[in-house]
């Protein structure tokens, strides 16, 4: 299953446990292909919200690759996390990668120290 699927199957679910305090009395499977479809565009644009790393994301980055023992600038595993984070969330949502070195990251991640 895909991230997409999984995502929108959630939000499904949570929908009618936050309306009628239960989960629904049909599978995800045995719901409508239009409804499922519906469901799929609010996941991928849940998760495509979630492609700008934010600067919390990004400071813990930073502690979890002291907490490694990187002994590069701090900046550089940051860079990396963020690069590969916004690799899959693209992956997820099935679209290519995009080109070019920052790639829309904050100039705080890219070669500007640290947050």
């Amino acid at each position: 299953m895909s991230m997409v699927e999984r995502v929108a199957e959630s939000l499904w679910q949570a929908v009618s446990i936050r309306a009628a305090g239960r989960t629904r009395l049909v599978s995800w499977n045995d719901e409508a292909d239009a409804t499922r479809e519906e469901w799929r565009a609010l996941a991928r644009a849940a998760i495509g919200a979630m492609r700008q790393p934010s600067i919390p994301m990004i400071e813990a980055a930073v502690a979890y690759s002291f907490a490694c023992g990187f002994d590069r600038p701090v900046w550089t595993p940051t860079a990396h996390w963020a690069i590969q984070y916004r690799r899959a969330i693209a992956a997820a949502l099935g679209e290519p990668e995009q080109e070019g070195r920052a790639a829309g990251l904050p100039d705080a991640v890219i070669g500007g120290g640290t947050p």
